[in-house]
């Protein structure tokens, strides 16, 4: 499909929704969200979980488990996750029309995920002598069912006991991705680093194929989808490029790619704010020459094991070193220092776990690698701050 061609069904397609749509409904910072819209959010999505095993909630979990591996690791994933977050909106609006999935701004408590207020909503970690199940917040008496047994009621949310290792990504780091006019980075940097540390690191049936059976889920792929919302119209000539062919199928929809290019042919948008093309928020940009940074290499070999094959840990131990050698950054050289702004230096945040690489299947080697450059990104930023 040639690109006038694009830009034309695409006009077709507002233009019919739009007949279609009283309104553009704007998904809200979840952190500033009424209490009365949070109620009536909440209350859809519990009921969407009420009745007989498997609940349309828990076919929302089975869905994404379904597809999972035609949905990530490649560019299928924000096509395919903005579509599948339409859907699930569209069924909380049977319930309540005026309810909107509210996305979760994870950068705002970046430097420290354990103080951010949203675990106040949907709970906040694991119990180490409860199998880790969440006990507290509104949630606390959510039922999911992971496995296909009909006659069971399900069980309990689980996450890590802390979140001390979670980072979805700084202000800053965000903004240069927002910033990038290069598609293929853009949407490679925007999967494997801030989505895929933040699953990570909430951990536990978050980090697993089921991880939409948490409510979470949503709220933190609607901050995905935000990003990509506010590059598209941050830069507006990326809106109809896509890594895919236009007319490539989205597994389990009966929609091609271009349809998932414009969100307000599905009757929302986003309520302004932090990164929002229309913001006055505005951070410099940084330049990092990715060609000058070497690739990783795995650890094959290791002198302490009588088998000479490292252990896991040895392998991680290798991949931090890579990752974070020579960064200016907090928990890598003794901690967070002072800007002369008055701010904190940021941090680069966990390396990710090799046995999520595995279950993602990512590449080891692009993934080290792409996080090195993140962590190149960041320390830059840090030492014009330090200067």
């Amino acid at each position: 499909m040639k690109f006038t061609s694009i830009v034309c069904a695409l006009i077709g397609l507002s233009a019919a929704s739009a007949l279609e749509c009283d309104r553009l409904f704007a998904r809200p910072n979840i952190h500033k969200i009424s209490q009365d819209r949070l109620n009536r959010y909440i209350n859809a999505v519990k009921k969407l979980n009420e009745g007989p095993r498997p609940t349309k909630w828990d076919g929302f979990a089975r869905k994404h488990v379904a597809l999972y591996d035609q949905i990530h690791s490649n560019p299928q994933f924000l096509a395919w996750h903005r579509i599948f977050l339409h859907e699930v909106e569209e069924e909380l609006r049977k319930i309540d029309s005026e309810v909107r999935i509210p996305y979760w701004d994870w950068t705002v408590y970046n430097s420290n995920m354990n103080d951010d207020p949203v675990w106040n909503i949907f709970g906040r970690w694991g119990e180490n002598n409860n199998e880790m199940c969440v006990r507290q917040g509104i949630f606390s008496d959510f039922r999911v069912l992971y496995g296909d047994d009909p006659n069971s009621n399900g069980r309990c949310l689980k996450r890590n006991s802390r979140f001390d290792d979670s980072f979805g990504g700084s202000k800053e780091l965000i903004n240069h991705f927002i910033s990038s006019r290069d598609n293929v980075y853009f949407f490679d940097f925007l999967e494997a680093n801030p989505h895929a540390l933040l699953h990570n690191g909430i951990g536990q049936e978050f980090q697993g194929h089921a991880s939409p059976a948490d409510p979470i889920f949503f709220s933190h792929h609607a901050f995905i989808d935000k990003i990509w919302f506010d590059r598209q119209n941050r830069l507006p000539q990326t809106t109809l490029e896509y890594p895919l062919r236009d007319n490539t199928k989205i597994p389990g929809y009966n929609k091609q790619i271009w349809e998932a290019y414009d969100p307000f042919g599905m009757c929302y948008t986003y309520v302004p704010d932090n990164f929002s093309w229309d913001s006055s928020v505005r951070m410099q940009s940084v330049s990092v020459n990715r060609n000058e940074i070497p690739r990783y290499v795995p650890l094959t070999h290791s002198n302490s094991t009588s088998s000479g094959i490292p252990t896991d840990e040895e392998k991680q131990e290798h991949a931090h070193k890579y990752i974070t050698e020579g960064i200016i950054a907090p928990d890598v050289n003794n901690g967070a220092k002072q800007c002369y702004d008055g701010s904190n230096t940021i941090p680069v945040g966990k390396v990710l776990d090799l046995k999520y690489i595995q279950m993602m299947k990512y590449d080891e080697a692009d993934s080290r690698t792409k996080q090195r450059e993140a962590a190149q990104i960041i320390s830059e930023i840090n030492a014009r701050c330090l200067a």
